[in-house]
């Protein structure tokens, strides 16, 4: 088996400040299953070569980049300057990198037409679980992962929901977690 590579963030967020609700959303459920992200904030960024800083986190520290695609994120200087540097990242082949989520008909013409996006109907839950689905099945590792060796909660609590989620997702199918609109409604151990 091979050891899963660990990243300081699961997923790094690209998004317009006119849709920061639609990540705020996104990033609670991603807090419920143990999800990392990085979302860029002005208050940790502050004195900060931002684009250097941008650079290091799409390259260095997020297996995964999802884009928050609207026609809000086309106007926005900043996300067009992450799209560029997102689009310059390469991962292990075979694994996805870019995964776009569509809030209205709005078309990046640099994600490649073959490549599929989620849409945005208000579904945080499951846009969570498909991120968590994607850490599994590339085995991929963030510093707050209990299996990682950075890990550094002592939350028995974080650790058993974590390993029992995990054990859930592997013990069903991915219809059923597809039809979950709540991480709360996830049946663990018959509960």
């Amino acid at each position: 088996m091979n050891r899963p590579k660990v990243f300081k963030y699961d997923v790094a967020l690209s998004f317009s400040s006119l849709d920061l609700e639609i990540a705020q959303v996104i990033t609670k459920e991603f807090e419920k299953l143990n999800i990392t992200y990085y979302e860029f904030s002005e208050n940790e960024t502050w004195g900060v070569n931002i684009k250097e800083e941008t650079w290091r986190v799409y390259r260095d520290e997020a297996a995964f980049a999802l884009l928050i695609v609207s026609k809000n994120y086309l106007k926005t200087k900043w996300t067009r300057e992450e799209q560029e540097i997102i689009e310059t990242v390469a991962r292990d082949s075979g694994r996805p990198y870019v995964l776009p989520l569509r809030v209205d008909d709005t078309e990046v013409t640099s994600i490649s037409s073959n490549v599929s996006y989620k849409v945005w109907d208000g579904n945080a839950a499951s846009i969570a679980l498909a991120v968590f689905q994607l850490k599994e099945k590339y085995q991929i590792q963030s510093n707050r992962d209990p299996q990682s060796p950075h890990f550094n909660s002592k939350s028995a609590d974080v650790i058993k929901r974590y390993d029992e989620l995990r054990k859930a997702y592997r013990d069903s199918n991915s219809t059923y977690f597809e039809k979950v609109d709540r991480i709360d409604q996830i049946n663990i151990g018959g509960k």
